[in-house]
């Protein structure tokens, strides 16, 4: 998320000049309070994984591409 520290801290308007500020944030719920592990995801290619298809199927926000599954957060802005 990208925003300035002014704006983010709810003092935009005492001051003229804005700081950037990029924030990793939940791409569904926009929280802030998310684990690394969360933001790392990674693409798992389906020809080679020791995964099972349980697991495979508890998993959420992938898409099946190529005989790959793709984060989603990965594919924005494609």
């Amino acid at each position: 998320m990208h925003t300035a520290y002014e704006e983010f801290y709810g003092v935009y308007e005492l001051f003229s000049n804005h700081n950037q500020l990029e924030l990793q944030v939940c791409p569904n719920c926009k929280s802030e309070d998310i684990e690394e592990d969360f933001i790392m995801r990674k693409i798992i290619d389906l020809r080679d994984t020791n995964m099972t298809i349980d697991e495979i199927f508890e998993l959420q926000n992938y898409v099946w591409k190529d005989d790959q599954l793709v984060p989603v957060e990965l594919l924005e802005g494609e």
